[in-house]
């Protein structure tokens, strides 16, 4: 039954994730042509720094799900309605004081941004707009969702999460193509949020009838809380505050080509994350049952599985990055988006921070391990940021992702280390091997793709048929690979998969 909710977790989370994919391509475009690059880089810039004051969760989603593992595997209702009953509390406290800090950011933000183009009515309606949906998630939907997430129900929110990004998108591109006010668009796309609300809301009701959020007692503390929290400090200090700095030392119209080729590769991290979705929470409710032979055994499939799944979609975005930015902004004339070493850039520093790290921060997260990583997270995060404001003014945003490969490249081995002395326990050496041989395979694949399809892609068509072969080439170089390195471990992972599909 696990490894079905699993599976159904994966799947869901595929389909959600290519969705997003597909809409995050046409909407940009659409908003570059309707009212160009410099207002797209500004709603860009808004999400991504609106991302930041969901810090103020303080760890506690992380938490509660970590909390939830052992209750939910025994059925113990009366600790699952205490520990949600806890988690509504926290939330409508975290939810007021978030709205005051993006009301408190919309007075700000106009009067720093570079862009004199766009007026300040118009950055500050944004702001609110845009920081109205965190205070949604916060205040409705967060208790149910980490129940969900614990439950490995999250194909549920997966759903939902497809169904209202069909109705959002409909209307976003609708309105701008009618040419309405931006801020009108947005604030007319937000309703979509009070759907997902109302399905999410009867669901947990007629699946969780003994749940109560309103269970009478003592607020439990969640010990572990702050240490989440400087994980997820860290994440957002690494991987947004890109937006941030290019928006405030170079400009918004740098900020939409920043986020183009980012649109590309935060859309593989959601499919890989998909992965992570779907199994993290059957690994620590293996961890929180002491099943730990069958959790060795599920956790070197998992890591091959990973490792196969980036290396694929990596080499896949190596060759077709480029191909896929000119035919995609020909017609474009504000902005120069064709930027080979930002694409190269972008490729291993991706492949390094999301790829080869997810299967180890998977881990870490599962064992509950917050107190062993945020530390050193937080020091590399901050370091990170000093040297991304010097090199963003000597380098511009090519400087910046320098300075990301190589702080990811240090996160990778801060989660190595951590996972296999406290959980795997897997020799170092071997994990090291296990990351050179995928390496190996991927730029095998990439370097022979140039002999088997010369790129000659001038529209979408040519694209579409290169990106095919590519996939085809890409899949059958990881299966021989993984035949000839991986031989043992690899069929293992296929009888696995079958017997799956089997149930």
């Amino acid at each position: 039954m696990r490894a079905k909710k699993a599976l159904y977790c994966t799947i869901t989370s595929f389909a959600f994730q290519f969705l997003a994919i597909i809409v995050g391509f046409i909407q940009p475009r659409i908003l570059i042509e309707v009212y160009g690059s410099s207002t797209n880089g500004l709603v860009m810039a808004i999400a991504q720094f609106i991302r930041y004051f969901s810090v103020l969760e303080l760890g506690l989603a992380g938490a509660v799900i970590y909390k939830l593992y052992k209750p939910l595997e025994v059925e113990d209702n009366n600790d699952i309605n205490k520990i949600l009953s806890s988690t509504k509390h926290y939330y409508w406290r975290i939810g007021i004081v978030y709205s005051t800090l993006v009301i408190g950011f919309s007075s700000i933000y106009p009067f720093i941004i570079n862009a004199e183009e766009i007026p300040k009515i118009t950055v500050f309606l944004l702001v609110l707009i845009v920081g109205c949906s965190g205070s949604i998630e916060f205040f409705l939907l967060s208790k149910y969702r980490v129940l969900l997430v614990a439950d490995q129900r999250s194909y549920v929110i997966n759903l939902v999460s497809i169904l209202v990004l069909i109705i959002n998108s409909i209307i976003i591109i609708g309105m701008a193509l009618l040419d309405f006010n931006i801020a009108l668009v947005q604030s007319t796309a937000l309703s979509t949020y009070f759907i997902r609300f109302a399905i999410i809301y009867f669901y947990i009701k007629r699946k969780y009838p003994n749940v109560n959020y309103n269970f009478k007692g003592h607020y439990i503390s969640f010990d572990n809380r702050n240490d989440v929290l400087i994980m997820q400090v860290a994440g957002l200090l690494i991987w947004n505050s890109p937006f941030f700095i290019i928006s405030i030392l170079i400009g918004v119209t740098e900020v939409s080509i920043y986020a183009i080729y980012n649109l590309v590769f935060s859309g593989l991290d959601g499919v890989l994350s998909s992965l992570n979705n779907g199994l993290q929470a059957g690994f620590g409710r293996l961890l929180a049952t002491q099943k730990r032979n069958i959790f060795i055994k599920a956790y070197k499939e998992y890591e091959l599985i990973s490792f196969t799944i980036s290396s694929w979609m990596f080499s896949c975005s190596a060759i077709l990055i480029l191909p896929f930015i000119n035919v995609y902004t020909k017609g474009i004339t504000d902005a120069n988006y064709i930027n080979p070493i930002l694409a190269f850039l972008f490729v291993i520093t991706y492949f390094v921070g999301k790829g080869l790290t997810m299967p180890y921060m998977t881990i870490v997260n599962s064992a509950g391990l917050f107190k062993e990583v945020s530390k050193p997270l937080l020091i590399t995060s901050i370091t990170s940021i000093l040297l991304s404001i010097l090199f963003a003014m000597l380098y511009r945003i090519e400087g910046i992702l320098v300075i990301t490969f190589f702080t990811v490249t240090i996160v990778l081995v801060i989660f190595i280390k951590v996972a296999t002395t406290k959980v795997t326990e897997i020799a170092i050496r071997a994990t090291i091997f296990n990351i050179l041989k995928t390496l190996s395979i991927s730029i095998i694949g990439i370097v022979t793709f140039d002999y088997i399809c010369p790129l000659d892609i001038s529209n979408y068509k040519d694209w579409v048929i290169t990106a095919i072969i590519a996939t085809f080439w890409i899949g059958f170089v990881l299966i021989v690979g993984n035949l000839l390195l991986n031989r043992t471990a690899f069929l293992e992972v296929l009888k696995r998969v079958k017997a799956v599909m089997k149930k």
